[in-house]
């Protein structure tokens, strides 16, 4: 039977494999696109040549539709901009050898301060000049900007309609995508009708379920888990994104004790498993409804 939902790994999920085997095991468990992860191929390359990761990539036959994340440069100063500029350099170069889409960049770092807080404009309008520079210099490499809402460090989060009003800000605007992450925006106590309100498009989602059992309380990393398996109930989010014309991957990234033990190809046979057993029943589902 054909799988009529597109569902792509996160090489984040699987903490134990190097990015060559992720690759051959997304690809034999059936996988059509992965995202990867900055950290994991930057370690790739310091002792694989780019010729080996493209020839895998070839062979696989698998679409790189991002790259994960980059992380801590909004408070960069002006005066420091060419730390940044070398930052964005780099990561040009890993997106092109890797024959990525886009990079991912989160948002929620962006908000550290309540608008009412003394120095609040002054830091958002770094932030703001940051974000900017990223996005053309990323834009002229031909790599898309997609605007995740949360931010790491502090594993912070933000609704999407703060991420969306962050990326009104931006000019050309139409080089950006936004990457909603269930757990996150459950945790933001986004519903998720709020996928239909964006002014620009959603090319991933990432797919994941939460432990949290209350919306709108601080979340811990291991509170993402597999969809169908939590109290988020990705079945709605699922209806929302197809009912807002949503045709991408739901990319799998779950930060699961359990998975991440795992033996790898065990572990991908597990989340194919799931991700079978979660469709099925969705539209069993629907059928019932």
């Amino acid at each position: 039977m054909a799988r009529a939902l597109k569902f792509a790994l996160n090489q984040n999920t699987f903490p134990q494999t190097d990015t060559i085997t992720f690759l051959k095991l997304a690809r034999k468990y059936g996988f059509k696109a992965v995202e990867l992860s900055m950290d994991r191929l930057t370690e790739l390359l310091s002792c694989v040549s780019v010729g080996t990761l493209q020839k895998t990539i070839a062979e696989t036959g698998l679409v790189i539709l991002t790259l994960n994340a980059f992380n801590e440069s909004y408070m960069t100063p002006l005066e420091n901009r060419d730390l940044l500029k070398a930052d964005c350099g780099k990561i040009s170069l890993l997106c092109k050898f890797a024959c990525v889409r886009a990079i991912v960049i989160p948002a929620a770092n962006i908000f550290p301060f309540s608008e009412s807080s003394t120095g609040f404009e002054e830091n958002f309008d770094l932030q703001l000049s940051n974000l900017q520079y990223m996005v053309d210099t990323f834009s002229a490499a031909g790599i898309e900007s997609a605007i995740e809402p949360v931010g790491y460090g502090s594993y912070s989060f933000t609704r999407l309609k703060q991420a969306d009003a962050l990326v009104r800000k931006v000019e050309g605007n139409n080089r950006i995508s936004i990457v909603p992450d269930v757990h996150l925006q459950y945790c933001a106590g986004d519903s998720p009708k709020a996928l239909w309100d964006l002014s620009v498009p959603v090319q991933v989602i990432h797919f994941n379920d939460s432990l949290k059992t209350q919306q709108k309380k601080p979340h811990f990393i291991h509170d993402r888990t597999l969809p169908g398996e939590g109290a988020a109930i990705c079945y709605p989010w699922v209806d929302a994104a197809l009912s807002a014309g949503f045709s991408g991957y739901f990319s799998l990234e779950v930060f699961s004790k359990e998975v991440s033990e795992m033996d790898a190809e065990a572990a991908v046979a597990l989340c194919r498993q799931k991700l079978d057993t979660f469709e099925a029943n969705y539209f069993n589902r629907k059928q019932e409804q």
